[in-house]
């Protein structure tokens, strides 16, 4: 049976597909009493401060034909799978108790380590500038912050996804290792909330799990060797231990590397027919570094840098952020200075010849959880995982749409401009952008132009006097990221 099926059973559909229709009854009673046991128990780990942290898990579905990618999406997280995720802790932890009582010094084991207070600074004053108190003294009070930003932020989950990332990323990884390397209070599970724990359930994909079962074999048999290995042996799964957590660093490494490369291959892919060969989405600020932002891609389950300032430490802040027009992402406005980058925010003060009055403030700040546009694409490359390059299109949609009257008072009143090279002492020559990529447009209210007030006049004909702004030439594609 597939998960959906056990779903659709769960939530009381009948004739569900694949299913014979006599065994649905049966079967959903079952589901049901068992989604009623798991509650308990994870009500009863999340009571002792177990963590819900967030991880991403792309989904790439492909034409049977052509075997093009045809989809790519986050995937879906039903209630079935928590509790089958439930039963497997359940019984992990179970079997991590039974061969210790065997092996007090030789079980194989696997703890997570809890993190120092220091590697939450990130989380702590990213969730302060939202207005959030994360409190880190032990699992289960950051497991408590985390419920009240979740509970906060039903409207936006996005904040409370990445603040469940960010605390992810401050643990340390967890790790097999034999109970006779430290001391009986180092075997705690710092986010499953359990003191002992292993992994049983899974000896189909996994040799930590093949040696638990002997291990459990031995226990149950009351020996301490099973087909010629020495489970009982300290050293023996010390050894091991150190192998299978090197493996295991491999392994996610090649999983997270076969992502990118489909996410790049969906990129490419969508955008081969475009001219401009990029693709318009929405993000979220994951990060604030000192040369830019980190963003993530929801709709992509993607994240990457967008880079502000380049090597040399000159400020690269695309036109589009003001005019709400991605196809002015390429072009940069000239002179920005002040560019200030902590924790929390970044901010890049615009050069004097900037009309402010619609922004209130010469001072552009972007903040962590910030939601904001990026276009995506991949250049070509001699690497065979090309990376999706992000580059910042605009600030969030709502503040976007702010800036109608602003960009009305750029020069040109048939839309924004890309600057041709410029000789010294000359003024910019402003031609006409190609229009912007069709896959994924921006809205029409950041695009569509003033509409002419009712004396007869626009915002462009009104703001025609303010200087022209500098922009210099400066093409993405060419520029190392």
């Amino acid at each position: 049976m597939y998960y959906e099926q056990a779903q659709a059973l769960l939530d009381g559909a009948t004739g569900v597909g694949g299913l014979d229709p006599k065994m649905e009854a049966p079967l959903r009673e079952s589901i049901v009493e068992l989604t009623k046991a798991m509650r308990v128990l994870r009500q009863r780990r999340y009571e002792a401060g177990a963590l819900e942290l967030a991880s991403t898990e792309i989904k790439f579905t492909f034409d049977k034909e052509s075997g093009a990618i045809s989809e790519l999406l986050p995937k879906s997280s039903l209630e079935i799978h928590r509790v089958i995720e439930e039963a497997m802790v359940f019984a992990n932890a179970a079997v991590a108790r039974r061969i210790y009582e065997q092996f007090p010094g030789a079980a194989l084991l696997r703890r997570h380590r809890s993190p120092t207070s220091e590697r939450f600074t990130r989380l702590v004053e990213a969730t302060r500038s939202k207005g959030f108190e994360v409190d880190c003294s032990s699992n289960a009070a950051l497991a408590e912050s985390l419920k009240r930003i979740t509970e906060a932020s039903v409207h936006d989950p996005d904040i409370a996804f990445l603040a469940k990332s960010m605390a992810t990323l401050a643990m340390q990884e967890a790790e097999y290792f034999a109970t006779g390397d430290c001391a009986s209070g180092g075997y705690l599970h710092y986010g499953l909330a359990l003191g002992f724990y292993t992994h049983f359930t899974s000896p189909i994909r996994r040799y930590a799990d093949i040696i638990v079962h002997r291990q459990l074999l031995d226990a149950v048999a009351a020996t301490s060797n099973v087909n010629g290995v020495a489970t009982g042996s300290q050293k023996w799964v010390s050894d091991t231990s150190g192998k299978l957590n090197e493996r295991n660093r491999q392994s996610k490494r090649a999983q997270r590397e076969s992502t990118e490369l489909f996410q790049s291959r969906y990129v490419m892919q969508i955008t081969a027919g475009i001219e401009n060969k990029h693709l318009i989405a929405d993000g979220v600020v994951a990060e604030i570094r000192t040369n830019g932002l980190i963003v993530y891609v929801p709709k992509f389950g993607l994240r990457g840098p967008v880079h502000l300032r380049d090597s040399s430490g000159q400020i690269k802040l695309p036109l589009s952020v003001l005019s709400g027009n991605a196809g002015d992402r390429d072009s940069f406005i000239g002179e920005c200075s002040e560019f200030v980058a902590d924790t929390k925010q970044l901010s890049i003060r615009l050069p004097m010849n900037v009309p402010v009055f619609q922004l209130g403030s010469p001072v552009l700040r972007f903040s962590v959880f910030d939601h904001v546009r990026v276009s995506l694409r991949v250049l070509e490359t001699k690497r065979r995982r090309p990376p999706v390059y992000l580059t910042l299109v605009s600030q969030a949609l709502s503040k976007t749409n702010d800036m109608r009257a602003y960009k009305s008072s750029l020069p040109s009143p048939r839309g924004l401009a890309t600057a041709k090279s410029v000789d010294k002492g000359k003024s910019a020559t402003i031609n006409s952008m190609a229009q912007d990529s069709k896959v994924m447009p921006m809205t029409a209210a950041a695009d569509d132009k003033p509409k002419p007030s009712k004396n007869g006049s626009d915002y462009y004909s009104v703001l025609e006097k303010f200087s022209e702004i500098s922009l210099h030439e400066t093409r993405r594609d060419s520029q190392p990221l």
